[in-house]
């Protein structure tokens, strides 16, 4: 009490109470591994995991993985919010006669979302030890895409975001790329 009353007292004649430093928690990282497809990667526990196999051979098969934020409103019967994500589909490369099928993949399937890039060719990057290519497109929502292929399977993993001040986002993908 006489402590508090001194603070008190303290602060009345115009001082200031010393500033206790305050320290950012770094989010944890969790792991997701897919055994089938042999990826693995790491992302912040801010986010949670929703995984869809992707079932309809006319447009694609093989699984879906998206990060959502954690406490983010999924709306019902509406476009979803914006989000992280890794489109697996299975034997996308098989049927492609091309000596680089995965720039033929990005230029002619609908899944790539290509048609509304913001380049004319993707830029060759490497993700870990696989060739892989990266752009940048503007649907609902503005989004960065890289992509690669093993085997005869495609792997496109995406960020979209709200705009370019949403840049947490797009840090976080960036990290997770680091891990794959």
């Amino acid at each position: 009490l006489i402590l508090l009353g001194g603070g008190y007292i303290y602060l009345i004649r115009g001082g200031t109470p010393p500033s206790v430093p305050v320290q950012e928690v770094a989010p944890t990282a969790m792991t997701y591994t897919n055994p089938t497809y042999g990826v693995t990667f790491q992302y912040p526990d801010t986010y949670y995991v929703i995984e869809q196999k992707l079932t309809d051979p006319r447009i694609a098969t093989g699984v879906s993985i998206t990060l959502l934020e954690k406490g983010v409103a999924v709306p019902e019967n509406g476009e979803g919010p914006t989000a992280i994500t890794l489109n697996i589909y299975d034997k996308a490369l098989v049927d492609i006669p091309n000596e680089n099928p995965l720039d033929v993949w990005i230029r002619s399937s609908p899944l790539s979302n290509f048609k509304t890039a913001t380049v004319i060719v993707p830029t060759q990057v490497n993700l870990g030890a696989l060739d892989a290519r990266t752009y940048t497109w503007d649907g609902l929502y503005p989004g960065t895409s890289v992509v690669t292929g093993k085997d005869t399977n495609v792997f496109m993993f995406s960020v979209t975001y709200n705009g370019q001040t949403d840049t947490m986002k797009q840090q976080d993908f960036a990290k997770i790329l680091t891990t794959v």
